[in-house]
């Protein structure tokens, strides 16, 4: 089994769901059945913050064509309230006349992956914060041995500031 929702859908914020598997339920709490029947929780349960963004990939930049591909990455709000990532991936379909109308694509929980990336970014932010608040110079030298960073205590040793060691002065 698939760790996917896989889905058919009409084009559109208010879209017509044509298939969605099951997997929905695992995914956001809802029913194929429920999910199908209601062509505005979609919408209603993506993050008010990533609306505007989701809509904006869906039109994948003016090109509804046959074969236009999307991919967004959005927060959606679980039946039960809790936050889930998820990774929407699709394509256009033809309708039986071959007009691009409809799309056909998948969601996944990527919910594990953002939540690593922040605890990386706020990590890197420490360390960060750490080397220039330390009374010590600090120097990071890259795998070439060449000097790629250094704190203000470094820079004022040296009397080469960061900005200018980067060639920005």
């Amino acid at each position: 089994q698939l760790p996917a929702v896989l889905y058919m859908a009409d084009l559109g914020a208010q879209a017509t769901w044509h298939y969605v598997s099951p997997r929905i339920h695992d995914l956001l709490g809802f029913t194929a059945e429920e999910w199908a029947a209601d062509t505005g929780l979609w919408m209603e349960h993506i993050h008010p913050d990533d609306r505007a963004q989701v809509l904006e990939d869906e039109e994948f930049d003016g090109r509804r064509e046959l074969g236009a591909q999307s991919v967004s990455e959005y927060r959606m709000r679980r039946r039960d309230g809790r936050e889930v990532w998820i990774r929407d991936e699709g394509v256009v379909i033809g309708n039986r006349r071959n007009e691009p109308t409809l799309y056909r694509g998948f969601m996944i929980d990527i919910s594990a992956q953002k939540e690593a990336e922040l605890a990386l970014r706020e990590s890197e932010e420490q360390t960060r914060l750490i080397i220039e608040s330390a009374s010590q110079a600090y120097i990071a030298i890259d795998a070439a041995g060449r000097m790629n960073d250094w704190n203000a205590q470094e820079a004022e040793a040296v009397g080469v500031s960061r900005k200018e060691g980067h060639g920005g002065g």
